[in-house]
């Protein structure tokens, strides 16, 4: 399996890797269980386009979708 989606963690200092997923929903799904327990930013990575995706934690509501 090919991970794709890198998943960063917006820091004061930067961003700081987390992990890889294989997939954007994947990817979603992950930072939105890690804002649940850190209430971090984080930047969604596409490897193959270069796009990058930011999703901030006063954005989400606990129950709203990414």
């Amino acid at each position: 399996m090919t991970l794709h989606f890198d998943i960063l963690q917006l820091e004061t200092e930067g961003v700081r890797w987390v992990e890889a997923v294989p997939s954007m929903e994947d990817a979603q799904a992950r930072v939105q269980e890690l804002i649940a327990c850190t209430k971090c930013d984080y930047i969604i990575f596409n490897q193959r386009t270069a796009n990058r995706t930011v999703v901030r934690s006063a954005d989400l509501g606990a129950e709203s979708p990414l």
